[in-house]
């Protein structure tokens, strides 16, 4: 038995066979569609949230399921002593707080939830980075202070190409809200202290690519120990984009990621982008 298990939501976008071989449990979410709930990866899949978006639909997410999370405990505590639960942040859902209260059901005092205060693979990283580590023999305090290294150094950015779904979401920061009127333009978006704020404008794919290779390039020092390229079923842009980015930053951890639908809803169709690990 492991001293330790991971559990992390399906908004980390950590991809099903990494998942699996880290034995990371993972929380599916809720879309709503036509006023219906829907399990992602259970009830309908990524493609099919992203197609309905370039159809036009406008969907909402909702909180996962209070089963689906017993579900992921009682699963993760026959294998381990302890769990480490990281969720997408506070600011953006209460999927952290419903955990925290079904942790608290399952299993006092021997499972942690922890708000990432990120989304994607800002801490979908942290998530592998402490189940390698659980799956050597550590235990859950060195499995803890891994994650937390990882968010307090993990930078990410996403390439939106339209602000149709930000608007309507609510998610976003006020200079964000301001520009929800020119529903054409084309922003490069950052996490900052659990919050979606504006990094910069683009016109084009191409010009996305590289201001976030040189963004990614600031951030590591041209060094990177991890990095997660990001696509909303759009994986051509992912690879372009790490094409551009690999001319100025080097690393052998590379992990190509969807942008899960729950985090898609709010940033329409289309999306791309890269979270680096310094």
């Amino acid at each position: 038995m492991r001293k330790v298990s991971i559990v992390t939501d399906s908004a980390s976008g950590i991809p099903e066979g990494t998942a699996e071989k880290l034995c990371i449990k993972v929380i599916p979410m809720q879309i709503v569609k036509g006023g219906e709930a829907f399990t992602v990866g259970r009830d309908i899949t990524s493609s099919e949230v992203y197609e309905a978006m370039r159809q036009g639909s406008i969907l909402k997410t909702s909180q996962p399921l209070v089963p689906h999370i017993e579900e992921a405990y009682t699963e993760a505590l026959k294998e381990s002593d302890k769990v480490i639960s990281v969720h997408i942040s506070s600011k953006l859902t209460s999927t952290a707080s419903t955990c925290r209260m079904v942790a608290d059901m399952v299993a006092p005092g021997r499972i942690e939830v922890i708000d990432s205060s990120s989304l994607t693979m800002m801490y979908g990283l942290a998530c592998i980075k402490a189940a390698k580590r659980a799956a050597a023999g550590c235990g859950a305090e060195e499995a803890r202070a891994v994650i937390m290294d990882v968010l307090s150094r993990v930078k990410g950015w996403l390439a939106v190409p339209s602000l149709r779904h930000l608007s309507h979401s609510g998610r976003v920061s006020k200079a964000l809200s301001a520009l929800s009127s020119l529903l054409a333009i084309r922003v490069i978006l950052r996490m900052e202290g659990g919050e979606v704020l504006l990094e910069d404008k683009y016109r084009s794919s191409s010009s996305a690519y590289g201001k976030m290779r040189d963004l990614a390039a600031e951030a590591c020092g041209g060094r990177a120990s991890s990095l997660a390229y990001l696509h909303g079923d759009n994986l051509d842009e992912a690879r372009a984009l790490e094409e551009i980015v690999r001319e100025a930053v080097q690393c052998d951890d590379v992990i190509t990621a969807d942008i899960s639908p729950v985090v898609g809803v709010h940033t329409g169709p289309g999306p791309f982008g890269v979270a680096v690990l310094p």
